[in-house]
């Protein structure tokens, strides 16, 4: 296997565990050529990412066979939701670095540059933020029972004891009224920065999506308090 084309077109959270593919196969193919293929808005996933060669935008409605004619048997990918059947994507990956590598190993992979890490780290500094809860306000996914009643009510809880709130997203139609009950941010970066404002939050909450799969990524400590309600 010389050349290997990776092409996930899946929400965030689907995409960043697809991330955990690519060190089992550079691992086990050192002179393996990657190519990750991926809509606009995903690849930011591998930017700076040392086990990825090349990557190409593709449209986000791509097919699989208008994918294979370009790529042939070099393409992975996992396709319609229906076709994974009862498994989750992360089972699938996993399915795939062990057919592939023999590895058990399934951690995604998320790079910042340091340039990144200094941008962040000024972020917060020009917030003001040192005692803060890092949040994930989910309230519209099927995945949770999470919604709005739920936060207010966290954010009072956590406005009594001192802390200030980062939701982790860009922005929130329902900040404004956050603010009347917890001082309250929305992450207006990228979401490969989450990263690293959970590492300097003093906890997270969330729900299971693509920011708690970003907060799950290898760079990540392993040390903060971390809520997740699926």
């Amino acid at each position: 296997m010389d050349k290997l084309v990776i092409a996930v077109f899946n929400k965030l959270g689907d995409s960043t565990n697809a991330t955990a593919l690519l060190r089992p196969l550079k691992e086990a193919y050192p002179d393996l050529h990657i190519t990750w293929v991926s809509s606009k808005r995903y690849l930011p996933l591998v930017y700076h990412n040392p086990y990825v060669d090349a990557y190409e935008e593709a449209p986000e409605n791509a097919g699989i066979i208008e994918l294979t004619k370009k790529y042939g048997e070099h393409l992975i990918t996992p396709g319609p939701a229906k076709h994974i059947n009862r498994f989750t994507y992360s089972d699938y990956w996993k399915m795939i670095i062990k057919k592939l590598t023999g590895s058990n190993r399934m951690e995604p992979l998320l790079f910042l540059t340091p340039e990144e890490k200094t941008e962040a780290l000024k972020w917060l500094e020009n917030k003001g933020l040192e005692r803060f809860v890092m949040m994930e306000t989910e309230f519209r996914t099927d995945q949770s029972f999470w919604n709005k009643n739920n936060t207010l009510k966290t954010l009072e809880t956590l406005n009594r004891k001192g802390y200030s709130v980062v939701f982790a997203q860009r922005s929130d139609p329902d900040l404004e009224e956050f603010n009347k009950v917890c001082p309250s941010y929305c992450l207006d970066l990228n979401y490969r920065y989450a990263p690293l404002i959970y590492n300097e939050s003093s906890g997270f909450i969330g729900v299971s999506s693509g920011i708690s799969c970003i907060v799950h990524t290898h760079q990540t400590k392993d040390d903060v308090p971390h809520l997740e309600f699926v």
